[in-house]
């Protein structure tokens, strides 16, 4: 930088000025109009390439004509060029014209390679200004192209974050392109694709079409599941026992994770075992969600016989839950007790009955991996089978696996009964002491009593899954999308349905973040804060007195 600036001092308006009069007087005025000429032009091409895109179809027959005319009075006069150059005058301006050339290209390359070459870093503790894992799955995976048209009026602030949303996508894949559009100034393009309200982004792939308003990632990932071709399955949520309802929007019901569904590509509808002989065949999942009223006589026939013909069961219970649900698992390895999780160790503050599942407390799984911490607000215990164990522990064949999902900490315990008012003390005579189970994955080629059934030749084997958690309210709306719990949700739908590999981390709308902490953790806060900083203060200052008594 010394040398450049000592060569900026050097190039003085006297000194350029003499040898542009030195050129002028040996050369014809109509050589010295063309090199100019050539200059002004070669200028302008850099400036239309950089700043003026709609321009850049010319730049290169301008930049053409630019070292045409340079070259013609180069070769005009050459020998005053020369002259001029290589004098004592010359040669001081030389040198600087050669040093700022260089700089400049050293400068424009440097700003080319970085723009082609960027690496961009996201500080945010949830990730806000990156793409989800699942979006980029989703990306990477493309195999036809995908256009999206989005319909926004200038200015519209919407339009200006969808647009910097949809070019995330386009950094993942050269398979996915966008543009926007002004439907007041477009409007046979608005009409052709059957735009009514401004503010949407079409998707298009082939002829499937899918209109998302502009929610977000969540949506514009949705609609590419759904363009790409990929088989719309059904996910029924089981009714008439008190279960949460998904079309229910207050803090206890479901409205969000039908929402999670409908953007993992499932439809989503009821059922109702009472007027339903049977559980659908199109059934990709059914979903139990914590139900509170027993089961009706005609209605568990039904569901033994889904389980029993490789059925797909998420079971979301809570503690004490109705006794038929707890006899509709035992044949397949599962046992549920009466009673409350407490973990003194993982939970969130306040209530050591809402154990937290931490990355560590996760066991390898495809529905777990990459999960991030879960919380379980009263919670109960999932255990396996007495009888599973002892036929696994006697080497026999069993048709049944149970593995656990999510295990709580050892200083944790089940008891029978909690007051939520006190704190419950741990008593060794009947409680029983962790690790604990909160949820466990089921997987069965036939219930516990009968034999292993191989499948015809050439038939691929089918299995009964089953996915069952010990709590309901982790993926109510309060809590769905808190943490990892929408994930753990639907990467257990997909689990069951076989659609593995949407098995990932999804988008979130930006939520309060709820602060998980151990007790240990959540004693130095308290103790850092009311003793830590004023006993810093206190020997600063002593520290101070000594140094100046």
């Amino acid at each position: 930088m010394s040398k450049v600036r000592s060569a900026l001092g050097a190039l003085s308006p006297s000194i350029l000025l003499a040898a542009i009069r030195s050129m002028w007087s040996g050369a014809s005025a109509v050589l010295v109009f063309l090199g100019a000429l050539g200059l002004v032009a070669a200028v302008a091409a850099g400036i239309m390439y950089l700043l003026l895109p709609e321009l850049r179809a010319y730049v290169a027959t301008m930049l053409g004509l630019g070292i045409l005319f340079m070259l013609i009075f180069l070769v005009g006069a050459f020998n005053q060029v020369k002259r001029a150059m290589l004098g004592r005058r010359g040669r001081y301006s030389t040198n600087t014209m050669v040093m700022i050339a260089a700089f400049i290209a050293i400068a424009v390359m440097v700003n080319f390679l970085g723009a082609r070459n960027f690496t961009r870093f996201d500080v945010t503790a949830a990730g806000q200004y990156s793409l989800a894992p699942q979006t980029v799955k989703v990306l990477s995976e493309l195999t036809d192209p995908v256009h999206a048209v989005g319909f926004f009026t200038p200015g519209d602030p919407n339009g200006e974050n969808a647009a910097t949303l949809l070019k995330e996508y386009t950094f993942r894949t050269d398979k996915f392109t966008f543009e926007l559009v002004d439907p007041e100034a477009n409007p046979s393009t608005a009409r052709n694709y059957a735009i009514k309200d401004y503010g949407v982004v079409v998707f298009e792939s082939g002829q499937r079409r899918q209109q998302v308003t502009a929610a977000g990632e969540q949506g514009f990932t949705g609609a590419l599941l759904k363009v790409t071709g990929k088989q719309q399955k059904r996910v029924y949520f089981l009714t008439g026992h008190d279960e949460r309802n998904f079309a229910d929007g207050s803090p206890d019901g479901y409205s969000l994770a039908l929402k999670g569904l409908q953007a993992d590509n499932y439809e989503v509808a009821p059922l109702s075992l009472a007027t339903t002989a049977a559980v659908p065949e199109d059934a990709a999942a059914l979903v139990i969600a914590g139900p509170k009223k027993p089961l009706l006589e005609a209605e568990v026939k039904p569901l033994q016989d889904y389980l029993n013909n490789k059925g797909k069961v998420l079971m979301l219970l809570e503690p004490n839950p109705p006794e038929d649900m707890v006899k509709l698992l035992a044949p397949w390895g599962v046992v549920l007790d009466k009673g409350s999780v407490i973990d003194q160790t993982s939970f969130v503050y306040p209530d050591a009955a809402t154990p937290a599942a931490q990355r560590p407390q996760y066991l390898p799984s495809q529905i777990t991996k990459d999960l991030d911490t879960t919380f379980f607000p009263s919670a109960t215990s999932v255990g396996i089978s007495p009888d599973l164990v002892k036929q696994q522990e006697n080497k026999k064949v069993v048709t049944v696996t149970v593995s656990p999902l999510a295990l709580t900490t050892p200083n944790s315990w089940f008891v029978k009964s909690y007051d939520p008012k006190k704190d419950p003390p741990y008593d060794a005579a009947t409680d029983k002491k962790g690790p604990l189970a909160l949820a466990v994955s089921v997987e069965a080629t036939a219930a516990l009593p009968d034999l292993p059934v191989k499948p015809p030749e050439g038939v691929k084997e089918r299995k009964t899954r089953v996915v069952v958690v010990g709590d309901s309210d982790f993926a109510s709306n309060q809590y769905f999308y808190s943490l990892g719990n929408s994930d753990l949700f639907l990467n257990s739908i997909n689990w069951l349905s076989g659609e593995e590999e949407l098995i990932s981390i999804r988008p979130k709308p930006p939520a309060f973040r709820r602060m998980v902490v151990t007790q240990a953790g959540w004693r130095w806060i308290v103790y850092s804060s009311i003793a830590l900083l004023p006993l810093a203060v206190a020997a600063a200052g002593a520290l101070n007195w000594w140094r100046r008594r």
